[in-house]
């Protein structure tokens, strides 16, 4: 017995599509959540879930405030592997689950271990992000 598919495993599978056809190059920006339910005539929900499916699956990133952008290593041997399937929601589930569990330990032991080098590193970086965030905003 085959279960419906989700709205949002379409819309993952289209958003996948447009990737793999160049319409959003690796490194560019996706457009909003707002311009996707327009786009596909869905409410947010089911967005979230395609885009999240999509992050999982290591094809997008999003960057706080700043919207989802096409992973610099996504290419088409990589992306044609990727099918979203009805049973790859539970398990996308299971992966923030236990993700939600390991990343807290894995940030406690790297801000222990960190040298004074690469703490500094950290603070450079952290300000060349901040700064292209607020270019990013006056330009917007």
């Amino acid at each position: 017995m085959s279960q419906k598919e989700k709205v949002s495993q379409i819309i993952a599978r289209k958003l996948l599509t447009m990737i793999e056809n160049g319409e959003f190059p690796p490194g560019s920006k996706l457009p909003t959540e707002m311009e996707l339910t327009e786009q596909f005539g869905v409410s947010r929900v089911p967005i979230r879930e395609a885009l999240s499916m999509l992050r999982a699956a290591g094809v997008i990133y999003s960057r706080q405030g700043g919207g989802s952008y096409v992973e610099d290593s996504a290419n088409s041997t990589l992306l044609q592997r990727i099918h979203i399937e009805t049973d790859d929601i539970d398990n996308i589930k299971y992966l923030f689950e236990m993700r939600k569990v390991l990343e807290p330990e894995v940030a406690y032991l790297a801000a222990l271990r960190r040298t004074p080098k690469q703490l500094e590193n950290m603070k450079r970086i952290l300000d060349e992000w901040e700064k292209k965030s607020i270019e990013n905003t006056t330009t917007a």
